[in-house]
């Protein structure tokens, strides 16, 4: 295989492995935890550094300020302005200790190529280009159609307070609750229930694992390679 293709390969590795490093660096630049309300001040939520939610309050004299079916939009735009808060801590933090910076001024002249080698063919022959063709589209669609996938969590107490919390990999996407018709329920078991609700969601996220796409490009990278090599090691005359 041309040796040109492989250093190029190697060291556009190495730039994206510093830049994902770079990136990774921006996010742990943020407080360990944030908290954020909603605009009446009557939902107040506190999320980790990981997106764990690590509380939520909701003022025992809810109903002064939110009608029964508002609940869960308050919800919603509280933890939203946690995302907000994060991120904008996160970016302050990263502009003040030079991350920023490097992740600008980084180039891939800067970067030492990555070691790598031509990998074993997993099967046998080598994909034909129709093959490669829709490797390639599928890799690039992971984005644009799959994601984001969204992850719902359920919980609900004995006198049917029910809430439902839906998140992606962007954070959080909807929040139901429904509140049992004739009975006063406090805020701090409203607020329960929807902990109980995140905490579901959360974890069938996590297993998961937010769908990058590397399994589909690692295909593509490997078949490609193969390809190639096959191509440059066939004999002259030979189609």
């Amino acid at each position: 295989m041309n040796e040109d293709f492989l250093d190029e390969l190697a060291r556009f590795h190495a730039y994206t492995q510093a830049i994902s490093g770079l990136m990774q660096e921006v996010t742990q630049a943020g407080p360990q935890r944030t908290t954020g309300r909603d605009s009446t001040g009557t939902v107040e939520a506190t999320i980790s550094s990981v997106g764990e939610l690590i509380d939520i309050a909701i003022a025992e004299n809810w109903s002064r300020h939110l009608e029964r079916d508002q609940i869960g939009q308050a919800v919603v735009s509280a933890i939203k302005d946690v995302e907000r808060r994060r991120f904008e801590a996160a970016m302050t933090a990263a502009v003040d200790n030079g991350t920023i910076d490097r992740l600008e001024a980084l180039s891939l002249d800067d970067v030492t190529p990555s070691h790598l080698e031509l990998p074993k063919p997993p099967r046998y022959p080598t994909v034909g280009t129709t093959q490669l063709l829709d490797e390639t589209l599928q890799a690039i669609n992971v984005g644009t159609v799959l994601e984001p996938k969204e992850f719902v969590g359920e919980a609900e107490t004995e006198d049917q307070l029910h809430a439902v919390i839906t998140l992606n990999s962007s954070g959080i996407a909807d929040c139901v609750v429904r509140l049992p018709w004739g009975i006063d329920v406090s805020g701090n078991a409203i607020a329960w229930t929807i902990k109980q609700a995140h905490g579901e969601a959360r974890q069938r996220l996590l297993a998961a694992g937010t769908r990058s796409g590397a399994t589909d490009f690692d295909m593509l990278n490997t078949d490609a390679i193969q390809s190639l090599a096959a191509i440059q090691n066939r004999p002259q005359g030979v189609n």
